[in-house]
């Protein structure tokens, strides 16, 4: 049985990856689609390179964007803003948006951020618990390589989370909240856990917030993308599918654990 396809075609006008160019190739291409009875040219596209940073790069992308477009039919759809572009710029031209991170409740950048209205609230919550205490006597050393040794008794909490979660061995030396409780992760980050000082009224079984979902956290995305040297898409990215993930709607919880399948 034959099937219609749908075509959305893409335009390169400065971000220099997929994309036609030429204005004469992309109306062969229509012309292709158009030559087959189950083909529909449904859409033009084309991605901003640098919507998330001040410049007239956005500018310049869309001005050509609408002039190789005017220079052909036009299909139904028509868009060339992805979430800082959507955030930053309001053009006529374009009938739908392609939101991407700021659909969970981020801003692509900072410059974003201190330059728009809206007010976006991160979605995201990573929460994990305390599995065992213990105190570290002073020369006793923890993790591999042992680069962390007690000067004095600390008190330590193991937490059940590694870089094979997506909590890479560049968060040592970060904080997670226990119980509104800064805590140092110490030591190196394993490939299952990590290790925390506690205060003495920490207990197993208590809740430990490695990511929030509050903006100017020290532990929103954006805090720990600065602390791997990345970006938040990044940090959002690398949660491991081996992370159960809760649902929370307006009356279903959905929980949705790939290892229990």
């Amino acid at each position: 049985m034959k099937k219609d396809q749908w075509f959305h075609v893409k335009l390169d006008t400065g971000m220099g990856r997929l994309g036609v160019k030429d204005v004469s190739e992309y109306k062969e291409i229509i012309e292709t689609i158009d030559a087959h009875e189950h083909l529909i040219f449904e859409g033009v596209f084309t991605h901003f390179a640098c919507a998330d940073k001040p410049g007239d790069s956005m500018n310049q992308q869309q001005n050509l964007f609408e002039e190789m477009v005017n220079q052909a039919r036009k299909p139904e759809f028509i868009h060339s803003q992805n979430s800082a572009g959507a955030l930053m710029k309001d053009t006529q031209f374009c009938n739908a948006v392609r939101i991407g991170i700021s659909l969970y409740g981020y801003y692509p950048s900072h410059y974003v951020k201190d330059n728009v209205k809206v007010h976006l609230k991160p979605s995201a919550q990573w929460i994990s618990e305390v599995v065992q205490r213990k105190v570290l006597q002073p020369g006793e050393s923890v993790s591999y390589g042992s680069i962390y040794t007690a000067t004095e008794p600390t008190e330590i909490g193991i937490i059940p989370v590694g870089y094979a979660d997506g909590y890479p061995r560049l968060m040592s030396g970060a904080y997670v909240n226990v119980n509104g409780h800064q805590c140092e992760v110490i030591g190196k980050v394993c490939m299952d856990q990590i290790i925390i000082k506690v205060p003495a009224e920490i207990k197993v079984g208590d809740k430990v917030i490695l990511m929030d979902h509050h903006v100017d956290t020290p532990q929103s995305a954006e805090a720990l993308a600065r602390q791997q040297h990345t970006i938040n898409y990044e940090v959002l990215c690398n949660l491991n599918r081996r992370l159960p993930r809760i649902y929370h709607g307006t009356e279903v919880v959905e929980i949705n654990n790939e290892l229990l399948k």
